[in-house]
C-alpha cells in the first residue's frame, strides 16, 4: 500500500477532526461534518449508544443510593431524544 493511498484513506477523517477542533460557527460546515459522521462512519451511533449506557448507569446508581430528584432532573435535562439526533 502506498503512502499516497493511505493518505487518501485517512484524509477525510483528519479533515473532519480538524473542522471539529476549529469550533466552526457556520451551521453549514457543522451539518456537513455531522452528516459525514452519521453516514460515513459509525462514530455518531457509537457515541449515542455510549451516552445512553452512561445515562442508564447514572440513573441506576442514583436509585441504588436511595434516589435524588435533583440529580434525576439534571440527567433528564441532558437526555438526548431520538428525534433530536
Amino acid at each position: 500500500m502506498s503512502a499516497h493511498f493511505l493518505y487518501l484513506m485517512v484524509c477525510p477523517y483528519l479533515l473532519y477532526a480538524d473542522i471539529l477542533q476549529q469550533r466552526p460557527t457556520s451551521p453549514t460546515l457543522k451539518h456537513c461534518a455531522l452528516s459525514y459522521l452519521k453516514n460515513n462512519t459509525s462514530s455518531f451511533e457509537y457515541t449515542c449508544e455510549v451516552l445512553k449506557n452512561l445515562e442508564n448507569q447514572a440513573m441506576d446508581e442514583i436509585e441504588r443510593l436511595g434516589g435524588n430528584s435533583a440529580l434525576k432532573d439534571i440527567i433528564d435535562a441532558l437526555h438526548i431524544h431520538e428525534d433530536e439526533k
